[in-house]
């Protein structure tokens, strides 16, 4: 699919597209071919801003971990996934929740 874009392609083209080949690979029943390209997708994520339009790519792997038989992997990728869109810091959260009063 990557192949396919044109040399005046957005930054935010080919983040995008690798996150709909992943989510077709998941309806495909592919969850590995999945995981890696939403990891890619997350690290996009990370360094360039691209809008949310097909939702979360951390909430995709999530899913695509859990589809996987990686229950534990899915539990912390979604768990990071909903504290930021909660705007929230996923270390400190799950320290108050550890410890049973708010991290400093």
């Amino acid at each position: 699919m990557l192949a396919a874009l044109p040399s005046s392609a957005w930054l935010t083209d080919s983040p995008l597209c690798r996150e709909i080949g992943a989510l077709v690979a998941l309806a495909e029943g592919q969850p590995a071919a999945a995981i890696a390209e939403l990891r890619v997708v997350v690290e996009d994520q990370a360094r360039v801003a691209v809008a949310l339009i097909l939702g979360d790519p951390l909430l995709h792997l999530a899913y695509a971990y859990l589809q996987a038989g990686h229950s534990e992997q899915a539990r912390a990728v979604a768990g990071h996934g909903l504290c930021k869109v909660r705007g929230l810091n996923h270390t400190a959260t799950k320290r108050t929740r550890q410890v049973g009063r708010p991290a400093n």
